[in-house]
């Protein structure tokens, strides 16, 4: 094969590999897009509520797709939440107390991620800790999570209720 020959054939295979990784980095992308479109509908649709709004399922609140939710306690550790979704997902840091932190997922893909701290997200969601193991809350779309529905100094608060 003439040098020209073997330039070419590297040639088209980087160019090939380029767009493979090029790819990729779309659909992580896109991927990150779809999440944070769907928290901020979800902020949005929480926000919208008003005590008269009481009670509602938080399937009712969500326009997108979920299987799962998570709620992590406070002190959850990066490593326990990894180990637990089974993925590892871009969170800023840790929580401490009084912060909300969900994750939503759909066939073990995040597809939405709560987190702050409600003077500042002005909101604050609270399940009940019998569904809490170890720290880690785990709820399904079938379980028909229900909420009340409450405000207090300007901070919306949604508290699961147990029939």
């Amino acid at each position: 094969m003439s040098l020209n020959k073997t330039f070419k054939f590297y040639k088209r295979i980087l160019l090939f590999l380029l767009l493979i990784f090029s790819f990729d980095i779309f659909l992580d992308f896109d991927k990150t897009n779809l999440c944070d479109s769907n928290s901020t509908l979800l902020k949005n649709k929480i926000l919208g509520l008003s005590p008269s709004s009481s009670p509602i399922m938080l399937n009712d609140l969500t326009e997108f797709e979920w299987d799962k939710v998570y709620s992590f306690s406070p002190y959850t550790t990066k490593k326990d939440i990894y180990e637990t979704i089974g993925l590892n997902f871009n969170i800023a840091k840790t929580v401490s107390e009084g912060m909300n932190h969900m994750m939503f997922l759909n066939r073990d893909e995040v597809v939405c991620y709560l987190y702050g701290y409600p003077d500042e997200t002005k909101y604050y969601i609270s399940l009940d800790c019998s569904f809490y193991e170890n720290g880690i809350g785990v709820a399904h779309f079938d379980d028909n999570i229900l909420f009340d529905v409450s405000t207090s100094d300007s901070i919306l608060t949604l508290t699961h209720i147990i029939d």
